[in-house]
This record gives C-alpha cells, structure tokens and sequence, in this order.
C-alpha cells in the first residue's frame, strides 16, 4: 500500500511559516521536561512488543536537537537534528513516515544514526499531532534489521500515536485545574436527572463542606434568598437551555461577616436535552466588602451632607436627627440606635444623655411610653454604669458584640429590645470634651475597629455641627455666614474617578466633567498625571502613590481643569482589591474646594465691614482701635476719635423713604471715606457734608464727639461714649 493511504486530514503548519508556533505549543504540552513519564514508558514498552522492535521511542523536535521523552531499547536521551528521521516524520505530510531499509535510502545511508550505534536500518513514526494540527515529535519504532510491516499493523502506531498525544493532553489539562484550584476558583457539575453535586477542593472550601459529591438536598449552603435565587438559575438553565450568573451569599453564623461568591453556570447538552450543569464559583467577599464600604462611604457622607446642610440653613428640629438616624441605620446596616446630646444636671457636674432621636423598634410600648414620660428634660438616658455611660464618661469607643457578659454594659431599662451588639461613638468639640453619642446595637455581623473608624468623620462632623449650632444661638451673625455656606454646599455635588492600578483612567462620572471640563472621553486611557496643575500643591499622582501604602488616604490637591484653571480639591481615595489581594482599582471621591475657599473669605468680610455702607463694623472697629491705641501709645503720640451722630435721621427716612435714607448713609460714608483718607486721622475743628441724590438736596447736620489727648486718659470716656450713642 502507498504511503499516500496514511494521509491525515489535520491542520499542516510548514516548519517556515508556523515553527516558532508549533515550539510554543511543544513547550507548553512538555514544559521541557525529560523526566521519566512511568505512563509513556509503559505504552514504548507495549509498542515495542506489539512491533516486535527492540527500539521504540517518544521524541520530542525542539529548535536545538530531538529528545527523548520516553525510551524502550536505548541509552541516549537525545540527537542531534542533523541526524534525525523524526525531523523528516514531522515535516513531510504522511501520517505515518517509514524508511523500510535505510542502506538503501539516499538519504539515511551515511547518517551516523545507521553506520554507528544504534545501526538503524529500520524506522517508522507516526506524528504527534495537536489539536490544533501542530506536530511535536513522534512515536517511532526502530530495528537493526530491514523489516516489512503490513499496513494493517503499521496503522496502529497512529493509534498508539493518538494515545501519547491524549496522554499529554490529560498531564496538561491537570495542570490547569491545579492551576485553577490554587487560584482559588471552584468548578462543579450537576447531573440534571440524579441531581448529584460533584466539586472540586476549592469548591467544597468556599462552601465550606466537607466532601467532592453530594445530592441536590444537602446543597443549601446559601442563606434562604441566595438559595432561593440559585434554585431558580439552575432550573432555569435546564429550561433555556442558557447559561446564568449569580453572586450568592452563604450561610454563616451570628455576629460574623457574611462571605459571598460568585456562580456561573453553563448547561450541556445530550442529544437536544441538557443531562448537566458546569460552572465555576469565585469568592467575591472582599469585593463586596469593598462594594459595601463605598456604599456605606457614600451614604454617610451624604448623611453629612444633609446634617451640615441643615445646620448651616438653622433648619435643624427634632425630626432633623430622627432621619438622620434612619439613613445611618440603613448605611451600617443596624437595627437600632439613638443620637444624643450630653447635658448637665443644674449642678453643672453630673452628665445625662438627652436623646434627639431613638429607635423604638421592638420595644415594649407600655414601658416605651413609661420611660419616655418619666425621662428628665424630654427624653434622657441617666445611667451611667452602662455602655453608652463609658463612652460619656472615658471619651473612648466602645465595642461590644456580647453586651450580656460585658462588665462595661450594666444592664437596660426594663422592656428594651434584646440588645446582641453594640458600638458608642463620642463626638468632642474644639476642646476634646464629648457633647454628644452615637449608638448603633444589633448589627448582623457585629462590629469593629475598622467599622467604627468609617464613622469617624460623623463623629467629627456631628461635634462640629453641635459646637457650631450653640455659638450660633449666641452670634446671630454666623446665622447669616452659615446660611451662605448651606446654599454653597448644597448645590455642590462629589465627582468620582476610577482608576486601575497604574493610575489609568477608566471611567469617570458627569460631575467630574462639570467640575473640570473634560469630557468622559477625552480622560479615559489617560493616566491622572494630566491633571497635575503646576504649583507646590499636591497632585492626584502624589496622593495615589500615598494610597499605595494603605487602603485609604485622604488630603486636598489641586488639579488642572481643561481651561487651564487650577482646581483644588479635596479627595478620599479608597483602594479596591482583587481575589489576589493585589490592589486592581483606586476609587476617587472628589469635593470641589474652590467656593469653600471663596466662601471663607466672603464670610470673614462679612464679618468685619458693615453690609450697607462697606465701612469697618463695630467689632472691627474696636479691634483697629486697640491695635492703632498700641502703636500710639508705643511711638508717644496722641490720638483723637471723633464720634458722629446724624441729626433727625429717622425724619429722612420717614419723608423720603428707607431707600433714600440708605443711600444718605452711602454718600456721607463715601465723603467721610474721601476725605479722611484712611480710618482714623486728625480733623479740623469744623466738618459739614451735603449729600444729594436724586431730584432731593438735603443738608446733613451731626453732633460731634470728640476726645483727643494722651490716649490712656481719654480711650475709658471714649469707649463709654461709643458704647452710649442710641
């Protein structure tokens, strides 16, 4: 029979166009390994005999030389390429190359494979063909002597051939699974019909069960939704016939973090009807960890948001902290807790908790209703052996999962709902002393450390919105400044940048484009150094590479805006971790800085220059005063103040009005500014002012103060005069 019979049709890479391919693939099937394979060496030694040869060979045709796999009836391990017949199987097109006597082939009778050891006279090999129709070397048998094989039994060494290349395809497709186990991924399958489980390792760890096979029944590993949600997708699934996605979450025990994971499923398919379910599993915890912070984040800074807003608008009530406190229950995920203000007993010694909102929930209503009339100045919690008590008394956090054994903890009113965890949280004014407390009780999975640092910025923005809420009660200015930075802030709204982990932009939201100019397309690919703006102010660069070194770091830096105008910012950077735990993404909150800063210096003007006329108020007025009094009294000169009272200025305003009374207050602001030329200088003994607006003339007259001297005889009749003037 004709070699043309042992044609295969596979795919023929030429050594010319696709060799550098086909030594990729050699290198992934062997991973250039000569070791001994016991599996091969059993199947050379089955060829061997079956052939009745004493030399059978697996070879493998590298860049360098052929080597040997596995060998039956030789010593070396490896040819040279020169030498080798291999190399003539794997290039020429036959499925199974065979010289029958090479003394008389032209092209073997002077290799030194047949004039020395091992005196080849005869050599058949069958190709080891990929998948992919790449050959890696062959399955060859060899004799000294000339042979004649029939071509029904030579055939078989492309079966034997087929053997060695699934052989090779098993060895590499158990290193992927282990490959996929260390990863950390889960495979399963579900045979539809018997509704049996297998799973890997990695697998039967996520789920925290012991065993690789189980029936559907002991399969309730989610929590009752979860479970609820995978039952529906799988049976779904053998329904459309299409493959499902979930993130699950599993079973897991009181006062623990809840671990989550994400499912896939794709369904196989046996003579038009699915027989089995595949998929894999990943475990996503800390990605919903992370999900879960920046949605806690962004929820308790909106919280923030609504309390300054209220505060600065002087729109606070007693309602202002009820829905406060509903937002935090819903952003910590608690069941209950209370915002209260410390305050003092008439001694001025003993704290109380007033209580500016409380969750009723599962309290017992007549005990409820009992303890809320019976509470001193409305509703007060006054004991103090507690754990809410602690946090008043040490100014400390406290973190309690197991309040029944806590010795902090002290017991509840009778009637209060079962109390399983709890966190106290001290907000301090300016002075470090705690003014108000922040309780949270009943988290599912308890809490900690981390937790309650997440919280920190309502600790410091709740003492400051307390502070601020008692001095205003007593300035009526900062009203006014207050009110101003409300409206600011209010409108202002937080940009959001992702980035990976080379600080490459990936997406960015429509404030951050208000905010800068650029559009979502012109940043995305472009790393955040664009956005440096020169200067000695710190970039984003700066402050990711800062965030390298922990999960979150927070600061203001100043950006460049696409007109070319510098944009600081304050911005809260939070790190994203893979399954790897290697850091893949940064989150970017952004807060424009730019009309806080303006609004800074409108408040301080405000504060000092009248609003009608623009000339310094009293309270600056005192404050130049007594620096002026200081370096008069420093240099030995004297000083005169000149007070001035309009006469029958309430008779202007009733005949022309409260318009042409302020603008009379204007133009004699204007002339005294014009002729005095500064805010205290000396005058002659005689002042008149004529203002005219309008179509009216009217002749200003005043009374005049005037006190001048040594400045430490006349300052105390001055300021008395000063303070005297209706």
């Amino acid at each position: 029979m004709s070699d043309e019979h042992w044609e295969l049709t596979v795919k023929q890479p030429t050594s010319h166009d696709h060799e550098q391919q086909r030594l990729e693939e050699l290198w992934r099937y062997s991973l250039r390994d000569a070791s001994n394979d016991a599996q091969l060496d059993t199947l050379t030694q089955l060829v061997a005999h079956y052939f009745e040869v004493p030399t059978t060979l697996v070879s493998f045709v590298d860049q360098r030389c052929q080597w040997f796999k596995s060998r039956h009836g030789l010593d070396v391990t490896s040819t040279p390429l020169e030498s080798s017949f291999c190399t003539h199987a794997i290039n020429g097109p036959h499925a199974i190359f065979e010289v029958k006597d090479t003394h008389q082939d032209a092209r073997f009778c002077h290799n030194p494979l047949v004039t020395q050891p091992p005196y080849v006279r005869y050599y058949a090999g069958a190709p080891l063909t990929t998948q992919d129709g790449f050959k890696l070397g062959t399955l060859c048998i060899i004799d000294t002597q000339p042979r004649r094989i029939s071509s029904n039994k030579l055939a078989q060494l492309a079966v034997f051939a087929k053997h060695v290349i699934e052989h090779l395809e098993l060895l590499r497709l158990r290193r992927l699974l282990a490959i996929v186990n260390s990863s950390g991924i889960g495979l399963w399958e579900l045979d539809v019909d018997s509704k049996a489980f297998w799973r890997n390792n990695t697998q039967s760890r996520l789920l925290d069960h012991q065993g690789t096979c189980s029936t559907a029944e002991t399969n309730y590993f989610y929590d009752a939704e979860s479970q609820q949600r995978f039952d529906h997708a799988i049976m779904d699934a053998v329904r459309t016939r299409q493959t499902f996605s979930e993130d699950l979450r599993l079973n897991h025990s009181p006062l623990t973090s809840p671990q989550w994971v994400h499912i896939n499923g794709v369904p196989l398919m046996t003579h038009g009807r699915v027989t089995q379910l595949v998929g894999t599993t990943q475990n996503i915890t800390q990605l919903k960890e992370k999900e879960a912070y920046l949605a806690r984040y962004v929820r308790i800074e909106q919280l923030i948001n609504d309390l300054q807003a209220t505060f600065i608008g002087n729109r606070q009530t007693q309602e202002t902290f009820c829905h406060a406190l509903e937002k935090l229950l819903i952003a910590t995920e608690s069941e209950a807790g209370f915002v209260g203000e410390v305050k003092y007993r008439d001694d001025g010694k003993t704290p109380y908790l007033k209580m500016h909102a409380l969750t009723d929930i599962a309290w017992d209503t007549q005990q409820f209703s009992r303890f809320s009339a019976n509470a001193p100045n409305d509703m007060a919690f006054t004991k103090l052996d507690s754990l809410f008590g602690h946090v008043m008394l040490h100014n400390q956090i406290v973190i309690s999962n197991s309040p029944k054994s806590d010795p902090r903890a002290g017991g509840v009113p009778a009637g209060h709902p079962p109390l399983k965890s709890f966190l106290g949280l001290p907000a301090v004014d300016e002075h470090g002393h705690v003014i108000a407390v922040i309780g949270l009780a009943n988290r599912e999975q308890g809490y900690d450390a981390a937790f309650a640092q997440e919280l920190e910025p309502l600790q410091q923005r709740l003492g400051q919105l307390i502070t601020t809420y008692h001095l205003r009660q007593a300035q009526g200015e900062a009203q006014k400044r207050l009110e101003m930075a409300a409206k600011v802030f209010e409108n202002s709204h937080n940009a959001i940048v992702i980035v990976n982990a080379d600080f490459t932009i990936i997406d960015a939201n429509p404030a951050f484009e208000a905010e800068t100019g650029y559009s979502r397309d012109d940043i995305i690919g472009l790393t955040t150094a664009f956005l440096a703006s020169p200067g000695h102010g710190l970039s984003l660069d700066d402050a990711l590479q800062r965030c390298q070194y922990g999960d979150h770091w927070e600061g203001e830096v100043l950006n460049l805006c696409k007109n070319g105008d510098s944009l600081p910012e304050n911005v809260s950077i939070a790190a994203v971790r893979d399954t790897t735990d290697a850091i893949s993404h940064y989150v970017l909150v952004l807060t424009d800085l730019r009309r806080a800063k303006q609004q800074a210096q409108a408040i301080d003007r405000a504060s000092r220059f009248d609003g009608l006329t623009g000339l310094p108020n009293r309270a600056y007025f005192l404050e130049l005063l007594h620096k002026i009094m200081h370096s008069e009294n420093s240099s030995g000169a004297g000083l005169a103040i000149v007070i001035i009272d309009l006469d029958r200025f309430s008779y202007a305003n009733q005949q022309l009005g409260t318009a042409q009374g302020d603008q009379l207050l204007i133009d004699i602001s204007h002339r005294l500014s014009h002729y005095l030329l500064g805010f205290v200088r000396k005058v002659g003994s005689q002042a008149t002012v004529d203002a005219r607006h309008a179509y009216h003339r009217l002749k200003a007259t005043c009374q005049l103060f005037i006190a001048c001297g040594d400045p430490a005889t006349f300052f105390k009749p001055a300021k008395a005069a000063f303070y005297h003037i209706p």
